[in-house]
């Protein structure tokens, strides 16, 4: 009894497992990035918190980069496309607000936020030492 339901349950777990491991598309992948930086960034309220996801949020902002580089000429126009869809507009959305909030906070003092979230930062992403 007990060695079939361990099986039962093997078995429903290696069948969420591969829908789960589904490859995305390249444009998929890049706003789940996006989507991924607007919950950081959210979470971010204080001194403490900001330093804790400097480094996390400057991967993702590299690893997008990196993303879009890669992409074939049809992938960046499907990424286009899709700015027009209204997924990207609610994530830009939710985005602007909390980079502007970030700003007016001064990025509550902590130079690894301010950093992590520069342009200059990322442009130099190759060449500079990773943050922590």
């Amino acid at each position: 009894m007990m060695k079939k339901t361990i099986t039962a349950v093997c078995a429903v777990m290696l069948a969420l497992a591969s829908v789960s491991c589904q490859k995305k598309s390249a444009p998929e992948r890049y706003l789940a990035i996006q989507d991924e930086m607007i919950e950081i960034m959210g979470k971010i309220k204080d001194p403490a918190s900001a330093d804790k996801y400097a480094g996390k949020l400057f991967k993702l902002r590299k690893e997008a980069a990196e993303l879009h580089k890669s992409m074939s000429d049809e992938e960046k126009h499907q990424t286009l496309t899709m700015n027009d869809q209204e997924f990207f507009k609610q994530l830009m959305y939710r985005k602007e607000p909390l980079k502007q909030a970030l700003w007016n906070a001064n990025f509550y003092g902590s130079n690894e936020l301010k950093q992590a979230l520069s342009d200059d930062t990322l442009n130099d992403a190759f060449t500079a030492p990773p943050l922590h």
